[in-house]
């Protein structure tokens, strides 16, 4: 992924990389290839890492939720495709 270096102004690919500090805490950062300049992401801990899997679960309920509509669409419009195939097209059933 190409980012830009707020201090020297260049554009790079990121290289991700994790430092781990006291207390279970993890650093996540990338540096610029260019003026070496430290640009910190995020700082992470049990809390947040608690958050994160919090989220990825309620991602995975809204997913299964939304095959499932998905899934009812796809019938009712079998549903209405097969009902409609009897009608014409002013509206009146073909005899």
């Amino acid at each position: 992924m190409q980012i830009y270096c707020s201090n020297c102004n260049e554009d790079y690919d990121m290289h991700p990389q994790v430092a781990q500090l006291p207390k279970r805490v993890e650093k996540c950062f990338y540096i610029c290839p260019y003026c070496g300049h430290e640009h910190v992401a995020a700082y992470v801990n049990d809390k947040i890492r608690k958050h994160q899997a919090d989220i990825v679960k309620c991602h995975e309920r809204i997913n299964k939720k939304n095959l499932a509509i998905e899934d009812e669409m796809k019938r009712l419009r079998k549903r209405i495709e097969g009902a409609s195939k009897g009608v014409k097209p002013n509206g009146n059933e073909e005899s």
